[in-house]
């Protein structure tokens, strides 16, 4: 019988974060040997440090991040200011805007190669990419939405307050951000197994 999802993009809710470090570092790996690799890559590292949709990443313009590694962004999906920090990556991004041959602030960080340079790399376009990698690495659960929930699932490792994930990931309630990211209840149980008052 043939695969009827095999053509068919991943839900939302099929894609997962990736919980290791070595998962990360190795779809790093796997983006920097891609044809646009320098490119990929810091597409990469932005969702995963940030959090923000592929949508909005790859609007960003030069003049937004150049010389401000605090910027305010409107989300595409809900409308909302937000502010993104790109603090923890301002040396790669930096290294990456310098290996670049921009011409004007309102250049697209991430240009499309396809067309030209006024054009940026679309979502189909990165979720290609993402794809290329899955299949590399032999898994069945990266999409675009990969590299959000990994920020939201290691922000919350960091921080135990789905509170906070909720409020970057602007989620609605817990529940979804829970989901969203990929922590079971068994997490939460191993969690609450050495809690003590």
């Amino acid at each position: 019988m043939i695969n009827k999802r095999k053509n068919k993009k991943l839900l939302i809710t099929d894609v997962q974060p990736l919980r290791t470090r070595d998962d990360i570092e190795a779809v790093k790996n796997y983006l920097r040997k891609g044809r646009f690799g320098e490119r990929d890559l810091m597409i990469f590292l932005v969702g995963i440090n940030t959090g923000l949709r592929c949508s909005d990443i790859v609007q960003l313009r030069l003049g937004t991040v150049v010389h401000d590694k605090t910027p305010y962004i409107y989300e595409q999906k809900t409308g909302k200011k937000r502010q993104v920090n790109l603090k923890n990556i301002a040396r790669e991004l930096d290294n990456y805007i310098h290996n670049q041959s921009f011409t004007s602030m309102d250049d697209y960080l991430f240009p499309s190669r396809k067309h030209n340079v006024s054009e940026h790399i679309t979502v189909n376009g990165f979720y290609k990419v993402i794809r290329r990698v899955e299949f590399q690495m032999g898994r069945h659960d990266l999409g675009t939405h990969t590299m959000r929930k990994t920020f939201g699932y290691h922000f919350y490792k960091k921080t135990n307050s789905i509170a906070m994930v909720m409020q970057v990931l602007n989620h609605s309630n817990p529940a979804i951000t829970k989901r969203y990211i990929g922590i079971s209840d068994e997490e939460v149980n191993n969690q609450l197994s050495d809690f003590i008052l």
